[in-house]
C-alpha cells in the first residue's frame, strides 16, 4: 500500500477506535491528541511517544501566545525539539481532522513520524484570532 494511503487508512482506524471508545476513556482532549498522534505513528511502524507534562505546558503556553499576539507562528525551536501547529475557526477541537491535515503535509508528516523523538506534549487554546472564535493546537515532540 502506498505511504499516503496507509496514512489515511491508519487515521481512519484511529477515528473508528476513538468513536467506539467509552466517553470516559479519554476525557482530556490533550490526551486524545497524544493518543491520536501515537496511533498515527503506530500505523507507520513507529514507537509510541511518552507523554511529557513539560511539553504539554510549553505547548499550552505557545497556543495561548498565538492567540494573544494574533500571530500564527512557531515558538522557539531547538535541535532536540519539533513542533506542529494547527489553527481553525470555531470551537470544535477536530482532533482527527487536525492530525489528518498534518499527515497530508510532507513536513508535518515527517516530523510526526521521526523515529528519534521520545516524548510528546499537546495542548490547545481557544479565543479570538483576527476577531473570530478560533482553536489553536500545538504539539511538541522531543528527543
Amino acid at each position: 500500500m502506498a505511504p499516503a494511503r496507509l496514512g489515511i487508512a491508519g487515521l481512519v482506524s484511529v477515528m473508528v477506535l476513538l468513536a467506539v471508545m467509552p466517553a470516559t476513556a479519554v476525557a482530556d482532549p490533550r490526551v486524545e491528541m497524544v493518543n491520536t498522534v501515537n496511533a498515527f505513528r503506530a500505523a507507520h511502524g513507529r514507537h509510541a511517544l511518552a507523554p511529557s507534562g513539560y511539553l504539554a505546558r510549553s505547548s499550552q503556553a505557545q497556543a495561548r501566545r498565538v492567540l494573544r499576539r494574533n500571530r500564527f507562528a512557531h515558538g522557539a525551536s531547538t535541535s532536540r525539539r519539533g513542533e506542529v501547529l494547527s489553527i481553525h475557526y470555531g470551537r470544535d477541537l477536530l482532533i482527527a481532522n487536525v492530525v489528518q491535515a498534518w499527515s497530508n503535509s510532507e513536513g508535518h508528516r515527517n516530523l510526526l513520524l521521526d523515529g528519534s523523538f521520545r516524548t510528546v506534549g499537546a495542548a490547545y487554546a481557544q479565543g479570538r484570532f483576527n476577531g473570530r472564535r478560533t482553536t489553536v493546537w500545538v504539539v511538541r515532540l522531543q528527543r
